[in-house]
């Protein structure tokens, strides 16, 4: 069974401003974690936190990125567990931005958090 949280967001900025703020690792680093995010198909990276052992948690996801198209689409696999290498969630992310109809300075983003089989 998978399981999907979809979100959709506005943000009154155009698509080129807010793929900024979701491919440079210091800018994401300022609204989500620490991480060594490049925007790069097939690229293994990590975000970093505090571990949070009642949950199973080490304090660290790890990812892939699975699909780039410049200002208009990221995806990438969100996986963590409570370390060890034993992994108990598996899930992909995925952003798409559309600028709104009537102002390109405008956006809509809507993110998927889909969870896969474990």
């Amino acid at each position: 069974m998978t399981n999907v949280i979809k979100h959709k967001f506005f943000y009154p900025h155009p698509p080129e401003a807010i793929w900024e703020y979701l491919t440079r690792s210091d800018l994401m680093e300022l609204w989500l974690m620490k991480n060594d995010f490049q925007p790069v198909v097939g690229h293994d990276f990590q975000f970093r936190t505090d571990p949070i052992p009642a949950l199973d948690f080490d304090g660290i996801f790890y990812c892939k990125v699975l699909e780039v198209v410049p200002f208009k689409k990221l995806s990438y696999s969100w996986k963590s567990g409570p370390g060890d290498g034993q992994i108990t969630l598996d899930s992909v992310v995925t952003w798409k931005l559309k600028p709104k109809i009537k102002a390109q300075t405008c956006s809509w983003s809507t993110v998927v958090l889909q969870r896969r089989k474990t």
